[in-house]
């Protein structure tokens, strides 16, 4: 049989090893065993004599325990076992080897080579085995009974990530991918929970909502799963920051998405909203935030439609060219405006005057 030495290297705290005899020594520890009962109890050794009945042997072995099992190799790399019984002198061995052996045959041990001086060739018999005492067999003690099913009922076992994914894509109807992103880590899933959560109250809040969240469930998660796996994430790793570093709730994240499902505020002014809310050092509402900064989408045809006739006036070649049957060109033209209005403008009320005075 081969030993792998690895297999005995483990940490042993050095307070647990004997580093001098016990005093006095007659309180070293012995281990007793009740052969008729199977029964093992932990004494002192001066307790020996109550462990002793009448006319009992008592035999005292003073020999100690050698590295008898050598693993060597021949000189063609074979593997080939010793075990060495006595030392003879020096560094001479007697020892035991299966097979044939010769004298002068060199062996590797550990990087050191010996030679076999002497071969017997004897057949030793080292030991037999016939009962149940030859082997140190002893009953086992009673083991209560065991039932796991009735530990069963008391243990509940987490949600595995296969099975938050699963339901996140149907719960919620966050995509396989956004649901597989958003399961793997614990934080990631913690705070998607939260935010789906709070996403059909905020929707259902807002006095200006043209649409009840319940009707259109995949359509919000489409859109708070996206923001999360991609804006989020995004700032977060560019900014060398975990979702749990983070001073804005779940809820004021979920009342960002409803302000852009409810087309309050546009894609482009609600990432600077999210950037303030995640550089933040409190947790700031992003509707305060839209509001301070001027941000909220704008549908007033009215407001609009002063800038698009500065716009048309800026660019004339452009204009010229629209109407000449250029179609590409209303989209720099709404580029334009949107950008005069800082994003602020509804881009489809913007295409629309655009046309209209265009004509």
């Amino acid at each position: 049989m081969t030993l792998n030495l690895s297999q005995f290297d483990y940490s042993l705290p050095k307070h647990l090893i004997a580093q001098k005899p016990v005093s006095p020594r007659d309180r070293s520890r012995l281990l007793v065993l009740n052969r008729n009962t199977g029964s093992i109890n932990h004494k002192s050794f001066f307790e020996i004599r109550n462990a002793l009945g009448k006319n009992d042997v008592l035999v005292m072995n003073n020999t100690k325990v050698f590295p008898a099992r050598v693993m060597a190799k021949d000189i063609r790399g074979r593997d080939t076992e010793f075990l060495l019984t006595k030392k003879l002198r020096g560094r001479t061995w007697e020892a035991l080897r299966r097979g044939k052996v010769r004298v002068n045959d060199v062996f590797n041990f550990a990087g050191v080579n010996f030679k076999v001086s002497e071969n017997k060739g004897e057949t030793v018999l080292q030991r037999v085995k016939e009962n149940a005492a030859d082997y140190r067999y002893f009953p086992e003690p009673d083991i209560p009974p065991f039932h796991p099913e009735k530990i069963a009922e008391k243990i509940s076992l987490p949600e595995l990530p296969l099975q938050k994914r699963n339901r996140f894509h149907e719960e919620y109807g966050l995509s396989y991918a956004d649901a597989k992103i958003l399961s793997e880590d614990k934080n990631w899933a913690d705070f998607t929970e939260k935010v789906m959560s709070e996403l059909v109250e905020w929707l259902d809040s807002l006095p200006e909502s043209k649409n009840q969240a319940e009707k259109v469930p995949q359509k919000i998660a489409r859109l708070a799963g996206g923001w999360i796996t991609s804006k989020l994430m995004g700032i977060l790793t560019e900014k060398k920051m975990e979702i749990t570093d983070v001073k804005f709730s779940a809820e004021n994240f979920a009342e960002l998405i409803a302000l852009i499902y409810d087309n309050r505020v546009n894609s482009t002014n609600a990432q600077k909203i999210l950037l303030i809310m995640a550089g933040s050092d409190t947790d700031k509402d992003p509707t305060h935030i839209m509001e301070e900064k001027g941000w909220g989408q704008v549908d007033d045809e009215k407001k609009i439609s002063g800038v698009v006739a500065e716009i048309i006036k800026s660019y004339p070649k452009q204009a010229t060219e629209f109407k000449a049957g250029k179609e590409p060109i209303i989209k720099f033209l709404i580029g334009m405006t949107m950008k005069a209005t800082e994003g602020s403008a509804d881009p489809k009320v913007v295409e629309k005057l655009l046309r209209e005075k265009l004509k």
